[in-house]
């Protein structure tokens, strides 16, 4: 399922370089980022903690921007 996953977000990558909105060299490292931090959120994450899921989901979709971005 993790390689599916990795497949698909490496795919979004893809797509966007060939319209021309991101510039990666390699689409595999960007998306093993993305996959990762998916993943690591699970272990961290708490919802009476400081950040709502919603602060999150907006932090890491601008981390993962800033990955495909140059």
């Amino acid at each position: 399922m993790r390689r599916e996953h990795e497949h698909a977000i490496r795919a979004l990558i893809e797509r966007g370089c060939a319209a021309g909105r991101f510039t990666v060299e390699h689409p595999h490292l960007p998306s093993f980022g993305m996959l990762e931090m998916g993943v690591g959120v699970a272990r961290w994450f708490r919802h009476d903690g400081p950040l709502s899921a919603d602060e999150v989901a907006r932090s890491y979709s601008e981390l993962a921007i800033r990955m495909c971005c140059s």
